[in-house]
């Protein structure tokens, strides 16, 4: 249904689900004081009765938990439960060096080892490789397999290649930097994936996922220990969490590095985080939330059911994130985000994740300055498929938002797909300052980002495509119809590739996205009609990942997006995560 080249295997999330067969092992009230070392020592004794067969849960009743530091989720095959979003509420803070709640533990040296080399070219969709190596590697182990960009790693991508980086790391190795993985002397490996060990075979080894993009021996492929299969089954589930950071709005402390509420960490797996909610609308004593909700690496891990909103720093750069995703083979699906800068994001992901079903009607950006609570006059980015190089082969599936893109500020990304997806192209909430025709799109695929496609979506609406300053299908390289509400904005923030940010967010590229860019079966409110490819024959599939409606479609239309419907209703069949929102929020 896709064109030649295109991933299709997707299979995300926690295979048959996340677990169901659990047992109690302790109950905590909150005691009125701190509470954070009983629910941690209850963690950790639930850890040592544990297993695979034998799953325990820490039980949280209703009331308020106050806790002063970071609550470890760091055993095996247990769960942290509250008694429910409206019974249960933790709060605490998320500072500069300390997340809220960290699942798995924090990425350390002694989980380092050597990189092994790759024998030969591996490419997307085998479930094997050939390591130089092989001999510490054994089945259940979790690597991490990574590369160097096409253009020999070049941050700004001046030899020509597809992949590049503008400016520095982000979860990605590097030269003499031993903070994510072992140092790469060759430069950036801005492309990875995590890869399951089924079994080894001399210098073989046979993996359980497949691979998600290609891995070629010119780029010099590596593998390296995670440590992710020591951390599996760990579960947080049914609360309400109200966090603050340590430092109050505009002081200009622990802007862009304040941690995450709940940090999924890198050396975890089949991990999830479940109907809990993120408030960050909450002060306490004159301070209020900064940083991220949600930050989830690791493999295999599942986000869902849960609402994460507000915060009192939307500055650019690091804060008022709400469900950040860096893993492979994850799934982000049935959430709300709202009022943030960036609801949903992608950053350096691996590969194989599915965000689906997910509601993300405002995106709001604070001023740069941070010492007012102004906005910028222009539309952030609602549901975003990359914020850093190299974000790739992820499908982005029966969302509803605000507007859904991939950015360029920190370098390209590739295989991107957006699927029966429906973005109307500005705020729901019309209060959220903004000038109303700046940057106003459905989708956009910012400049030299490659080989992305739009298939069976529904862009705009009735209300958006009839605005009094206009509409126009595509603002391009050519076209710029800035000034318009686009369906889709190709090609935007075009950095200068060989020296890099020159006119830095008002740049175009040289219409190269545009080229790489597959369209099929997208409706568009502008015209009316569905631009269609011609030659692509085949039938509009339900899903790319599902072969059934999800429990939680119970008593709605799926799929809920139909670019064939003849009415608004029938092309836009509504959303779950939707009605949620709307049952708990008054515009």
């Amino acid at each position: 249904m896709l064109h030649k080249g295109f991933f299709k295997a997707w299979n995300p999330g926690i295979s048959g689900g996340i677990p169901n067969e659990i047992n109690i092992f302790a109950t905590v009230s909150p005691s009125g004081n701190d509470d954070t070392q009983a629910i941690n020592n209850a963690i950790t004794a639930a850890g040592v009765a544990a297993s695979p067969s034998n799953r325990q849960a820490v039980c949280l009743t209703g009331g308020i938990f106050k806790v002063s530091g970071t609550i470890v989720l760091n055993q095996s095959n247990v769960i942290l439960r509250g008694a429910g979003i409206d019974r249960t509420v933790i709060q605490g803070f998320n500072t500069g060096n300390n997340a809220g709640i960290t699942i798995g533990t924090q990425w350390k040296q002694n989980y380092k080892t050597k990189a092994i080399d790759i024998v030969g070219d591996v490419h997307t969709g085998d479930t094997s490789i050939i390591a130089a190596d092989a001999s510490a590697f054994k089945a259940g182990q979790i690597l991490m397999l990574d590369r160097l960009a096409d253009d020999n790693g070049d941050p700004n991508g001046a030899s020509g290649g597809t992949e590049w980086r503008r400016n520095a790391k982000y979860f990605i190795r590097e030269k003499n930097d031993g903070a994510y993985g072992p140092a790469s002397p060759e430069g950036f490996r801005p492309v990875s994936q995590f890869i399951e060990i089924d079994s080894v075979s001399g210098r073989t080894l046979n993996l359980k996922n497949a691979i998600n993009i290609d891995f070629l021996s010119a780029q010099n492929p590596q593998v390296w220990e995670t440590g992710a299969e020591s951390y599996q089954y760990i579960g947080l589930e049914d609360m309400k969490l109200e966090y603050v950071a340590s430092d109050k709005f505009g002081d200009g402390d622990n802007w862009e590095f304040n941690e995450a509420v709940i940090k999924m960490q890198l050396n975890t797996s089949f991990c999830w985080v479940k109907n809990v909610e993120s408030d960050g609308s909450t002060f306490r004593n004159g301070l209020g939330f900064k940083g991220r909700h949600i930050e989830m690496h690791g493999y295999s891990n599942t986000v869902t059911g849960c609402y994460v909103h507000d915060s009192a720093d939307n500055r650019p750069g690091g804060n008022g994130y709400g469900i950040q995703i860096h893993g492979t083979d994850g799934l982000i699906e049935n959430n709300i985000a709202d009022k943030l800068c960036k609801p949903i994001l992608g950053y350096a992901t691996g590969g194989g994740n599915v965000i689906s079903y997910n509601y993300v009607p405002n995106t709001e950006t604070g001023a740069w300055d941070g010492k007012t609570p102004e906005l910028i006059a222009w539309l952030e980015t609602a549901i975003d498929a990359s914020h850093s190089s190299y974000s790739h082969s992820d499908l982005y599936e029966g969302n509803y938002a605000a507007n859904i893109s991939t950015d360029a500020t920190s370098g390209n990304n590739g295989w991107i797909i957006f699927f029966r997806n429906h973005a109307w192209g500005r705020n729901i909430n019309q209060t959220i300052k903004q000038t109303p025709n700046n940057n106003l799109r459905a989708v956009e695929v910012s400049g030299w980002n490659n080989e992305h496609a739009s298939v069976g979506n529904v862009w705009l609406n009735p209300e958006t495509a009839n605005l009094s300053f206009g509409a126009a299908v595509w603002s391009t390289p050519k076209q710029k119809n800035a000034d318009k509400m686009a369906v889709y904005s190709i090609g935007n923030m075009g950095w200068n590739r060989a020296g890099g940010s020159v006119g830095g967010f008002n740049e175009w590229d040289d219409g190269w996205t545009l080229e790489k860019l597959y369209v099929h079966y997208d409706y568009n409110y502008v015209n009316n009609e569905i631009i269609k490819d011609e030659s692509n024959k085949a039938a509009l599939p339900d899903s790319l990942y599902l072969t059934e409606a999800p429990a939680f479609f119970d008593g709605f239309v799926w799929p809920p997006v139909n670019p064939d419907g003849k009415t608004d209703a029938e092309r836009i069949g509504g959303l779950p995560a939707k009605t949620r929102y709307e049952k708990s929020i008054t515009l």
